[in-house]
């Protein structure tokens, strides 16, 4: 599996722990910065399987978004659950690819792949 972001990591996550062989590859060295954010929401947290509490910096209640800075159009939200669990991807994608290897998946991290052959020993790159 190419790219250990939050989908190949969890997808490796679950393909290791079902008992699959998995080699989880990434061209960039862990933990790396990426210029996307670190919100994720509870349903994608409870579809995880497993805590993420260990990277999670902050936990979002209350929602206040407006349509450019107009007052006049703004809508709050408040819950008494976490609408938003905040983290940072360098942590939270070094986490997951920790998961992944922990399930058992090989995971490599900075390595530029040209090529990818199966053979009977594993894998070759």
């Amino acid at each position: 599996m190419v790219g250990a972001g939050p989908a190949g990591s969890v997808t490796a996550f679950r393909l290791a722990s079902a008992g699959a062989s998995v080699l989880l590859l990434d061209r960039y060295p862990f933990p790396r910065d990426k210029p996307c954010g670190g919100g994720l929401t509870k349903r994608a947290v409870d579809v995880l399987g497993f805590p993420v509490d260990p990277v999670v910096e902050d936990v979002v209640f209350t929602m206040d978004v407006s349509r450019g800075g107009d007052p006049s159009d703004r809508i709050i939200h408040r819950s008494d659950v976490p609408l938003v669990y905040m983290t940072q991807r360098r942590k939270l994608d070094a986490w997951l690819a920790g998961k992944a290897a922990e399930a058992g998946a090989d995971f490599r991290d900075g390595l530029r792949i040209r090529t990818i052959e199966r053979t009977q020993e594993g894998f070759a790159l």
